[in-house]
């Protein structure tokens, strides 16, 4: 399928006349020949409609449509930038004709009038601009109602990149370009995706219009007839860089008169050709003055252009009209050929017969003609190894020594990226997780794409080698989503189905970090966005959930499990998503607590801690967060009594009921919630013995067998003390 892209819609108008001097191919007032700009280029505000493309379920549009973006503010030497609005309430807005809002939305009812029932118009630019060519409102609208759209090189769609990058530099004030090379070109097809990278050509046209001063020069000449010297109106002009490369072209006015600005600083070759085919006259604005009735001119000598400068070239001189063509609208432009390949291409175009002979302008690379066919010629494009991109002309010659040419007809590109893995595959919606992208081909200046977002170089993607590329992620939109890395040449490499894009959750903390390997120890997990049917495993080894304490907390019981670690712990939700932490196991058992003596006192106090499983290594701390064991603070002097007993100094603490928690290095812990009672230093009180039963106990084992039996002597003790220590402190003397 193949089909023309609207020229830009002139809406609205107000006319003034004044002079003009005109150089490249530029949007323009057809009533006075002024050409169209923004007045403030430097931030151009663009809005993505919300509701994107019925044709994609995703999002990835508008990750294409930001890409399309990137591509014209990659361009250096102009002034020009694109800068997105994203407020979710621009980005719901309609009414596109508004001044204050220059949309990129995707018309699939012919809302907008613009697309009837069988129009052959893919996307258009509608402009309103004042009588001096003051540009006052723009907007990218999409034929979907005629057309489908996809960013996955489904056959018979056309590609959104490809198309909004030919949009927006409409947008930004430029014509359609007699390059086939250009993204400017008039006509798409759903094969092509070259126009999402602005080739030199348009990098020239938006450096003319929005010049950064003093960043490139200038070839200014006038092209006429050599039989009589007349002026030819509205010739093609290109400018061709040392290695043969399409640098630069513009359309001469009716005097003949032609100027190339933008151009970087180096010696250029120039031609002339008519503007017939494939871009003819009727592909750009109306008011032009286009002459076609001659032959192109054959290269001079080269001229040097130097930053800031406009340097003369005088005349170039044209032959007369001759029937050979090479290229029409029907042909695939621009034709892709990858480094370090051969390819395979057939062009249209008239007098292509067995006498002729097929060039490239670059003469790097090589032609190899299989047939001819009067009206069709097919041949082979031999490109070396590591040839650096661009576009090429190629020109073909008639045995009578008259030939054609096929401005930019060529484009070379790298290697398409390959990518061949992505870790992890699934991150949080909220952004924030870093993904190793792993492949092949990745080269500087590309840019990934993931859901609805990019990231570039300094935008949350870092390259590291062309086989590695590191992304960190903003937020995203839900879904599972490919990974597209896209060269800056506009060739990709996509890991299908990639990603998955969910709300995660998260492991903050694990308490206690290590356990028995008899399993049996209980583990409390704070975090996020947990959820009824989660289930965790450690080292692949269900554990038992044994209660759900709300979105941020779960309590498990481990199974058994091998000595050593850390091993992974997962946390999988019912949909898939998992967050992660590591859990150690010990062929130690479990630390339990049973009784402290005395339950209540000020610093200095001496405390005894009595229960099972107790080693020599052994920590307390007294106010550690009870939920994840952080914090607190540690006691002085821990005396290894044996394993049922530890002795200690109470440090100084706040007055109140503290945690107490007894850990070794390993991680191994158990905790009592408010086990101890820290008194004000003048507050007096205490005396004899006491001890505590906790109300809640963490971790394995069971007390009454522990302690065979000294439970409820403890328990009988603790209320002694507490009624002697009552007494004393109330009483009138000692």
């Amino acid at each position: 399928m193949r089909t023309g892209l609207a020229r830009v819609a002139v809406v609205a108008a107000l006319c003034g006349l004044s002079a003009l001097a005109w150089s490249h191919v530029r949007l323009h007032n057809p009533s006075n020949k002024q050409p169209l700009y923004w007045s403030n280029p430097a931030s151009i505000s663009v809005v993505i409609q919300s509701a994107g493309s019925d044709d994609l379920d995703g999002s990835e549009e508008f990750a294409a449509l930001r890409g399309a973006f990137r591509a014209w503010n990659e361009l250096d030497g102009t002034t020009a930038r694109l800068i997105e609005n994203s407020s979710s309430a621009q980005q719901a807005r309609t009414d596109w004709w508004a001044d204050d809002l220059h949309l990129l939305l995707f018309d699939e009812t012919n809302a907008t009038g613009y697309f009837p029932p069988g129009s052959g118009i893919v996307a258009l630019t509608p402009i309103w601009f004042t009588g001096q060519g003051r540009i006052t409102d723009a907007d990218v609208l999409f034929n979907g109602a005629g057309y489908q759209f996809t960013t996955t090189a489904e056959p018979g769609r056309f590609d959104v990149a490809d198309i909004a990058t030919h949009e927006l530099g409409h947008l930004l004030g430029l014509d359609h370009s007699g390059s086939a090379g250009s993204t400017m070109y008039p006509y798409v097809d759903p094969s092509v995706v070259l126009h999402r990278s602005p080739a030199c050509d348009d990098a020239v046209g938006l450096r003319d219009a929005y010049p950064e001063s003093g960043a490139s020069g200038a070839l200014r000449g006038r092209v006429m007839r050599a039989s009589n010297g007349a002026a030819v109106a509205g010739a093609l002009v290109v400018a061709l860089d040392p290695e043969g490369r399409q640098a630069g072209s513009a359309l001469c006015g009716t005097n003949g008169l032609f100027e190339i600005d933008g151009l970087v600083p180096d010696a250029y070759r120039l031609y002339a050709r008519p503007l017939d085919a494939p871009v003819a006259a009727h592909n750009l604005t109306a008011g032009w003055s286009i002459q076609t009735n001659f032959a192109a001119s054959v290269l001079g000598l080269p001229f040097a252009v130097q930053a800031g400068n406009s340097t003369d070239v005088g005349n170039i001189e044209v032959p007369a009209e001759q029937e050979i063509l090479l290229g029409t609208s029907s042909d695939p432009f621009p034709l892709r050929a990858p480094s370090g390949a051969s390819t395979s291409f057939l062009l249209h175009g008239s007098q292509l017969l067995p006498d002729c002979t097929l060039a490239c302008s670059d003469g790097a690379i090589s032609v190899s003609v299989l047939a001819w066919w009067n009206g069709m010629v097919q041949f082979w494009l031999h490109v070396p190894p590591g040839h650096a991109p661009g576009n090429a002309d190629l020109v073909v010659t008639a045995s009578s020594g008259v030939a054609a040419r096929l401005p930019g007809a060529v484009e070379i590109v790298p290697p398409a990226p390959v990518v061949s893995s992505v870790l992890p595959a699934a991150i949080d919606q909220a952004g924030g997780a870093v993904l190793l992208v792993e492949g092949s081909g990745f080269r500087p200046g590309a840019h990934v794409a993931l859901g609805d977002r990019i990231y570039a170089e300094g935008e949350g993607l870092e390259w590291l080698d062309e086989y590695t590329l590191r992304v960190t992620t903003a937020l995203t939109h839900l879904g599972l989503h490919d990974l597209v890395v896209v060269d800056a040449a506009g060739v990709e490499g996509r890991l299908v189905d990639a990603v998955q894009v969910a709300v995660l959750p998260s492991i903050e903390s694990i308490f206690p970090i290590a356990g028995s390997a008899a399993g049996g120890t209980e583990i409390l997990l704070q975090g996020d966005n947990y959820e009824l049917g989660l289930q965790v495993r450690i080292d692949g080894q269900p554990a038992d959930v044994i209660e759900l304490l709300g979105e941020e907390s779960v309590r498990v019981r481990t199974a058994p499990g091998k000595p050593g670690g850390p091993y992974l712990l997962e946390l999988e939700l019912p949909g898939g998503a998992v967050a992660t932490g590591l859990f150690s196991y010990s062929t130690e058992a479990d630390p339990v607590l049973a009784a402290i003596e005395p339950a209540l006192g000020a610093a200095g106090t001496f405390v005894t801690v009595h229960g099972a499983h107790f080693t020599p290594d052994m920590t307390i701390v007294f106010g550690a967060d009870e939920a994840t064991g952080l914090g607190g603070v540690e006691a002085e002097g821990v005396s290894f009594v044996d394993e049922h007993t530890l002795v200690a100094y109470l440090p100084a603490l706040s007055s109140g009921a503290k945690s107490v928690m007894v850990s070794d290095p390993e991680g191994q812990a158990v905790m009592w919630s408010a086990g101890f009672v820290v008194t004000a230093q003048d507050g007096g009180g205490g005396g004899g013995c006491a001890a505590l039963i906790p109300p809640a106990r963490r971790g394995p084992g069971g007390l009454r067998e522990v302690l065979a039996g000294a439970w409820w002597v403890l328990a009988l003790a603790a209320v002694g003390a507490l009624k002697r220590g009552s007494r004393r402190t109330l009483g009138a003397g000692a």
